[in-house]
């Protein structure tokens, strides 16, 4: 039991060093010349249809394999 609680404590300890040092080189922040991500995540109402035809199609196929497979 001791070990173990010297593993997770050092364990701990060095991914806050590890983020300490990730926030100091940036870690986080927005870039210059980059959209925010927000930005990158928006779906136009042309993806969703395409991901809706897309979505009915991939069901018509499971429905058809089911169907066959049931003959």
């Amino acid at each position: 039991a001791a070990l173990l609680g010297t593993l997770l404590l050092r364990s701990y300890e060095r991914s806050q060093r590890v983020y300490k040092a990730m926030r100091l080189r940036g870690y986080g922040q927005v870039a210059a010349g980059l959209p925010s991500p927000d930005r990158l995540y928006r779906t136009s109402p042309t993806t969703l249809i395409a991901t809706g035809f897309t979505t009915g199609f991939a069901l018509s196929l499971v429905l058809a394999e089911i169907l066959i497979s049931r003959l």
